[in-house]
């Protein structure tokens, strides 16, 4: 019986893995090189449009100088909670060039793990997640359905949604953020907390739950939530520049 994490290159991958190491069996971790910026660009302009694309594109200069203006702030969360991110000793790690690829099935089905984590990484396809007999599960920052997508914290506080603003942790199914939902918990950002910090505040708040499920999953159990059936289901993207400077100006939401 083993846990496997599938990761994107990201420094979370790092802090999740180094959070569950010591307390489940992890057996490896596989990373993948995945798609490039522009390939993302493109596949994200055939449902948005090019001009939120290129919106998008110029926000991403942004956060950048707002994490560097953030980082004592950064710094504080890492050292109280103890997050490492470093890759963790005596725990393979291996790369593929996707999750989605053969290697990735032949990996898999050799390890043969009760429970897969996925952090970070493309969309699962049908093929991976019907080739290995495991339960797959991922940590959302949002809560979903209400929060689906990208940056799901930020977007509950632009929306002026506090009491949504959160985490998931889901089993993954084929579709994106509909997978049934084990575990949900709220974050509550304070005055030095912004579009950089949300992430973070909800990984904090949502290891203790993913380390809970993986150990039930582990076990034999899986603890499905009920969501709220009033909550609507919405997908987001990433703000364009404008969005959030208007979103930053009318509300106050950094």
């Amino acid at each position: 019986m083993s846990v496997v994490i599938l990761a994107g290159k990201k420094n979370t991958s790092w802090m999740i893995a180094n959070a569950l190491k010591d307390k489940v069996p992890l057996r490896a971790i596989i990373i993948e090189r995945g798609v490039t910026q522009w390939e993302k660009a493109k596949r994200r302009a055939t449902k948005i449009g090019w001009w939120k694309v290129f919106g998008q594109a110029l926000f991403y200069i942004y956060p950048k100088l707002l994490c560097v203006l953030s980082r004592a702030r950064i710094h504080q969360l890492i050292a109280d909670h103890n997050l490492v991110l470093e890759p963790p000793k005596a725990v393979d790690i291996i790369h593929v060039d996707s999750v989605n690829d053969t290697r990735t099935i032949e990996l898999l089905n050799a390890f043969k793990p009760k429970v897969i984590v996925i952090n970070g990484t493309q969309i699962l396809s049908r093929r991976l997640l019907s080739a290995v007999d495991a339960v797959f599960i991922n940590m959302h920052t949002g809560i979903t359905p209400k929060y689906r997508g990208a940056h799901g914290g930020y977007w509950a506080m632009a929306n002026l949604d506090r009491q949504h603003a959160g985490v998931t942790i889901h089993c993954v199914d084929p579709g994106i953020d509909t997978g049934k939902v084990l575990y949900q918990a709220l974050i509550q950002p304070g005055p030095d907390d912004n579009f950089c910090t949300y992430p973070l505040l909800q990984l904090i708040a949502g290891i203790p739950l993913l380390l809970r499920a993986v150990q039930e999953a582990c076990a034999g159990v899986t603890r499905v939530r009920d969501s709220d059936p009033a909550l609507p289901s919405r997908f987001y993207y990433h703000p364009t520049l404008w969005q959030y400077m208007w979103l930053r100006l009318t509300r106050g939401v950094r």
